[in-house]
């Protein structure tokens, strides 16, 4: 793998700490400005409602220039965001500062994919999106939690700092290792939207937002779950945490790896393995290490979730790279904002042991909706509008 691969892959760590590391420190934002949770929360929801509704516009805007100057942009203007963040005296400034980067994350990974694919080559270009996405799934293990302890140790200004810390030294890598990358003729909007006139795509997308939506459905409750139906500790939870995210890079890397093979045979399995492993949760409780072991599992095929789904969409329209990129964050976004709310209302109505019911119909969902295309496949015929 290229050490642009690697350094792009830096970038996605930076920015998505940025991103997710709020959550870890959001107790004490709501008491620094002495204000709701619920208010604090506008720190996450706006940025991912940001990130949503900005993505195929801001990457139409962007295409045709140089690549390699659009992602050194994004991780600079998240660099100044983290800055102005930390030197927030009111709420409304430190909200302001947050949410303005997060029109620009889709340009950084529309256009960081393509760049890590083409460095890499096109036998390995699969490998090499697996890994940039890598980045991201670190970002959940490691970032998180540092975040959460620079916050625990100082205060929460200083794990601002740490995340600008992090994103300069990752615009220096991008600065010194990633060669120019011209954009190439730049696409008018007429030719880049008119892929979306492709049936095959609006099946991918949906599939995407079905899957998710159950993907997030559950863990999004992941922590409450594990204490009021496993009976696990505060410390255990943050070791299940720890572990499914562990488990969840080495799944990200399975699916690089069987993705290069096959795309339609790796979302049948990530389809079946996740609604498997949510039966199995359903219906056993059958002592710590083996709900462990199920814990493990889950996160090694849920972090698998994120590049599966990039490389379901893009096969439906390798025309348009960079939009079609935008289109994965949007629709992955909403999907997560869907799963989240449908899991809150079955928890408040039903009892939190029937979320994972939820999950598992959405996958069902998602196989009967490419369950002619997957069968096709099974069978040994070529799907229609799939690569293999």
């Amino acid at each position: 793998m290229s050490r642009t691969t690697y350094v792009l892959a830096l970038g996605a760590f930076g920015i998505i700490t940025t991103e997710f590391g709020i959550i870890g420190i959001l107790p004490k934002i709501s008491d620094y400005f002495r204000i709701s949770t619920n208010e604090a929360g506008l720190l996450v929801s706006l940025f991912a409602l940001a990130v949503a509704v900005s993505s195929p516009f801001m990457t139409l805007l962007f295409s045709g220039f140089d690549r390699k100057r659009l992602v050194q942009g994004v991780v600079a203007i998240f660099i100044v965001s983290n800055i102005l963040s930390a030197l927030s005296d009111s709420f409304a400034t430190l909200l302001l500062a947050r949410v303005l980067p997060a029109f620009f994350l889709p340009v950084y990974f529309s256009n960081g994919l393509v760049m890590a694919a083409e460095s890499a080559g096109k036998k390995n270009a699969i490998k090499a999106v697996a890994t940039v996405y890598g980045g991201l799934s670190t970002a959940t293990v490691i970032g998180i939690p540092l975040t959460a302890y620079m916050a625990d140790l100082f205060t929460w200004k200083a794990s601002l700092w740490m995340a600008a810390g992090i994103n300069t030294i990752a615009l220096s890598g991008i600065w010194y290792v990633v060669p120019s990358m011209p954009g190439g003729k730049k696409l008018s909007y007429g030719g880049q939207l008119g892929v979306l006139k492709k049936k095959v795509l609006w099946i991918n997308i949906l599939t995407v937002v079905l899957i998710a939506a159950g993907a997030f459905s559950v863990y999004s409750y992941f922590a409450d779950y594990l204490e009021k139906v496993f009976d696990m500790s505060g410390p255990q939870v943050s070791l299940m945490l720890i572990l499914f995210g562990f488990t969840g890079i080495l799944g990200n890397w399975a699916a690089g790896r069987a993705l290069s093979k096959s795309i339609p045979k790796a979302i049948l399995i990530y389809m079946i393995s996740m609604s498997v492993i949510f039966i199995l949760l359903y219906h056993m409780n059958a002592g710590y290490l083996l709900n462990v072991g199920i814990i493990g599992v889950w996160g090694f095929f849920h972090m698998a979730g994120f590049v599966i789904s990039q490389a379901w969409i893009s096969s439906a329209a390798p025309e348009a790279p960079e939009f079609v990129n935008s289109l994965v964050l949007s629709t992955a976004n909403i999907g997560i904002a869907f799963g989240a709310a449908l899991g809150g209302f079955i928890i408040a109505h039903f009892g939190i042991h029937q979320v994972l019911l939820g999950g598992i119909a959405l996958f069902s969902l998602a196989l009967m909706l490419n369950c002619r295309k997957l069968l096709g496949f099974s069978r040994g015929r070529k799907p229609s509008s799939c690569n293999r």
